[in-house]
């Protein structure tokens, strides 16, 4: 392993792993820069706030309680476009289901740059002046699905959504879908925060 050192960073190379190692200001605690990871996703943004930040277990976690989310894209227009949708992680990918002509397709087909925001918690406490927040944002690559991805990921939907009915019902519903196509956000980048308060921290 080679280390170099340059402006305050560290940049460590082993085999095929890269990592960003930023430095620290410990007077204010304000740390920047990337790291590439060997988790199923392929970087993670170190945030500047970094101690209120998520483990990628907790995002995780995040994701798969959550029951719905921002899809924010760039239209076919160049302007930005969030759209609330329900969602499944599965295997490290987003799946959602849609019609499939619209602004978001449109959308979709000349920008396949995403990202998804996920709020876990939000409460309101007005005698800080503050609110307790959670949430997630995952970023990374959306596209159409078809075929047996397609149905394994609508019947992954189903399950999560309608868990309380009978299977055969279920596997009829997926069947009888038509209309609807599926679309997978692949993630390459994912960060989670909390508020200050609920992680334990202060700020000069």
């Amino acid at each position: 392993m080679k280390i170099f050192r340059k402006i305050g960073f560290a940049l460590s190379v082993e085999l095929l792993s890269l990592t960003f190692l930023p430095s620290t200001n410990h007077q204010t605690g304000i740390r920047t820069g990337w790291a590439i990871t060997s988790s199923p996703f392929f970087f993670e943004l170190v945030m500047r706030r970094y101690r209120q930040a998520l483990s990628r277990e907790r995002c995780i976690e995040v994701l798969e309680r959550g029951t719905s989310g921002v899809l924010s894209l760039i239209d076919s227009s160049g302007l930005p476009y969030g759209v609330p949708l329900n969602y499944v992680l599965r295997a490290g990918t987003i799946y959602f289901h849609s019609i499939g002509v619209g602004r978001k397709i449109d959308a979709i087909a000349l920008h396949n740059r995403a990202s998804f925001t996920v709020i876990d918690q939000d409460q309101i406490d007005s005698g800080r002046y503050t609110s307790l927040f959670v949430s997630v944002i995952a970023e990374g690559t959306i596209a159409r699905i078809e075929g047996e991805e397609w149905i394994t990921a609508f019947d992954a939907l189903c399950c999560k959504y309608s868990a309380d009915r009978p299977l055969a019902e279920r596997q009829a519903k997926v069947s009888a879908c038509t209309k609807a196509i599926g679309l997978k956000l692949t993630i390459s980048s994912m960060t989670g925060k909390e508020a200050k308060e609920l992680a334990g921290v202060s700020y000069p």
